[in-house]
């Protein structure tokens, strides 16, 4: 009885391993304008903010020349997700990667704002050690 339980529990894990295995994140997409370099940050304001772009399973977030994007929501970026990076030109931007490149990189998120850098590693951790984070600005 017990080894029928146990392998029973085994099957059922194994068979919630190769669902997950084989699910797909959503993406979320950042297009930022060409050429554009320094902070952006996407702000949630629900009655003023535009809603982002939703194709399929993804998420596009079209950050403006100011790099302050209001949106209706930032819930997408609080869950998992694979991040993705354009130009509105349509040329690509890594996400992360080799930090001499040129990509978007992750800063923090709070109180309702995600900030983020289209920079090499060096500025994204020269923002990051900011004694005022709090005062970031959009731009460089």
């Amino acid at each position: 009885m017990c080894a029928a339980l146990a392998l029973a529990g085994f099957l059922a894990m194994g068979s919630c391993i190769w669902m997950n295995r084989r699910r797909q994140s959503p993406i979320v997409l950042f297009v930022v304008p060409a050429g554009y370099r320094g902070v952006f940050v996407i702000e949630e304001d629900p009655a003023g903010g535009v809603p982002p772009v939703i194709e399929g399973t993804s998420t596009i977030y079209k950050i403006p020349a100011s790099g302050k994007l209001l949106t209706t929501t930032i819930g997408p970026l609080e869950e998992w997700h694979t991040p993705e990076g354009r130009y509105d030109n349509g040329a690509t931007l890594p996400v992360e990667g080799d930090p001499d490149r040129i990509a978007i990189r992750g800063l923090w998120s709070v109180n309702h704002r995600a900030y983020s850098l289209v920079g090499t590693a060096q500025e994204a951790h020269e923002k990051w050690a900011l004694p005022n984070r709090a005062g970031l600005k959009p731009g460089k």
